[in-house]
């Protein structure tokens, strides 16, 4: 059937190629500020923790006063500080208790990871795991939509605009067919919203494709040949055309060295995950090579979705395809009640540990691929990747039941959050808010701003310059004068030392 130019034009105008492409792509109107680009190998990975994650006993207090409330507050929901103190929910699916000592924060209290999360304490030992207590914004809002956007762009009391790393990616030096960002789950996080760079948003990387059968060849290149046409029109006269025919000769580029219908050819990501019987790529199956993510290598990552992702995400970086940021995600986290009823929060976790260990593990190894594989970064990756995590809001102090059955937790304001890399600095950072908080009934007082835990890894890592930063207007991250009900403001970006300048 003929596609006409008006068609085409009808049908892709949300760039979804007349309903039919996978991935998701979006751009925004620009700022027309520039950016320094960062390192041309420098790669993040970002795991966002949705449903706003309990900080409290994903980091929690062993000693001292801070132990004395954490008791308190959370008769049946507490962790151990001891060895064999631990609560009957906390030992299943464990060859032993755990208490993971973290260390000290500034006021010398010692923490510690909560128990189901040894494999990421591995990586603290090891001096590779940076632990910032307290991040959060003022104005905070307990809203997971609103908090969402406000971590996304960095302004608590504006209305929202361009994703902060949108606007890294687009005004770095990215060309509108290049594709820097993905994201694993299937929807693009406004976090990477650009003005006219692609992006790739997938549950499977057979999402990334025609339709199947014998025409898809021959729409490829039609659709290729019209997308074309659209971006070399009058840039003045018709801006979204242009960006729309750039995305889209992108997408249809950039398809086949990701995936290829059928299992007589592979994509260049593709390849790295098809079964070794068949030649056929499934989204569950194993890396071709030995892997820490592969299932096999560790029964925690038996039925670990996150695991699954971390190795698409493995692939795309060994494959060497241009992307460089890269979004996974759990959900389930907003846990008002039934928290640890089932081992709830505990599994959420240590889904979530095991997968990013093992994605360090993995791109820390020199890897030997089966015959007939070339073009691909075979050695340790390590150096070049750092892995940090995003949660809308931490919860509340208290639990809000006794009943340890039905105990959970209610929306509260900071919590931890993680950066793991080969150049942090390992350890706790600054001081963790005080659980007694006389300004606060149950809750937890912000230590650092999100924008300088980002804007640490923005400058200190992908070579942002601090005057790009900002705060302020036509900067990354906007100000924000005005002190909220605390005290508490934002007029100038503070690095924080979990990476050296």
């Amino acid at each position: 059937m003929a596609l006409t130019r008006r068609q085409f034009l009808k049908r892709s105008a949300t760039l979804a190629a007349g309903a039919t492409l996978g991935p998701k792509m979006r751009w925004l109107p620009g700022t027309g500020v520039s950016y320094a680009a960062g390192p041309s190998d420098a790669i993040v990975v970002f795991v966002q923790l949705y449903g706003g994650n309990d900080g409290l006993n994903t980091v929690y207090p062993l000693n001292g006063t801070q132990r004395t409330f954490y008791d308190e507050y959370r008769p049946t929901l507490g962790l151990p500080n001891t060895v064999g103190g631990l609560a009957p929910y906390v030992t299943e699916g464990f060859d032993a208790p755990y208490v993971l000592d973290l260390g000290q924060d500034v006021t010398g209290t010692n923490y510690a990871l909560h128990p189901s999360m040894k494999a990421m304490h591995d990586l603290h030992l090891a001096g590779k795991l940076a632990v910032v207590p307290g991040v959060h914004y003022p104005y905070a809002d307990y809203s997971h939509f609103r908090s969402e956007v406000i971590y996304y762009t960095g302004d608590p009391v504006g209305s929202a605009g361009l994703g902060w790393m949108g606007k890294v990616m687009d005004l770095s030096g990215y060309l509108p067919t290049d594709v820097p960002a993905v994201m694993l789950g299937g929807q693009y996080s406004p976090l990477f919203t650009p003005t006219g760079t692609s992006l790739f948003a997938f549950n499977s990387l057979g999402e990334l494709r025609f339709p199947a059968g014998s025409m898809a060849t021959e729409r490829s290149a039609a659709f290729r040949s019209m997308y074309q046409e659209s971006a070399l029109s009058d840039l003045s006269a018709f801006p979204e055309l242009v960006t729309l025919g750039n995305t889209g000769v992108a997408s249809v580029d950039k398809f086949a060295e990701y995936y290829q219908s059928g299992c007589d050819q592979s994509g260049k990501v593709e390849a790295l995950l098809v079964d070794s019987l068949d030649g056929c790529y499934d989204s569950n199956n194993a890396l071709v090579y030995d892997s820490p993510l592969n299932s096999d290598n560790n029964a925690y990552l038996q039925n670990n979705y996150l695991a699954g992702d971390m190795r698409h995400v493995a692939a795309m970086i060994r494959a060497n395809v241009g992307a460089r940021f890269f979004h996974v995600a759990v959900g389930g986290l907003d846990t008002h009640s039934s928290q640890e009823n089932g081992f709830y929060h505990a599994y959420i976790l240590n889904t979530v540990s095991e997968a990013v260990a093992a994605l360090w593990a993995e791109l820390g190894q020199t890897v030997t691929l089966p015959p007939g594989y070339s073009g691909y970064l075979t050695g340790d990756l390590s150096s070049k990747v750092l892995i940090v995590s995003l949660s809308e809001f931490g919860r509340t102090n208290r639990q809000n039941t006794t009943d340890a059955g039905s105990a959970g937790t209610d929306h509260g304001r900071s919590a931890p959050q993680f950066v793991i890399g080969s150049t942090v600095q390992g350890g706790i950072h600054g001081e963790y808010p005080t659980l007694n908080d006389p300004d606060l009934e149950d809750d937890l007082r912000m230590s650092f701003d999100i924008r300088d835990f980002y804007g640490t890894m923005l400058e200190r890592w992908l070579g942002v310059a601090t005057a790009d930063i900002g705060p302020g207007p036509g900067k990354l991250f906007a100000e924000t004068t005005t002190p909220d009900e605390l005290g508490q403001s934002y007029t100038a970006y503070t690095p924080i030392p979990y990476l050296l300048p």
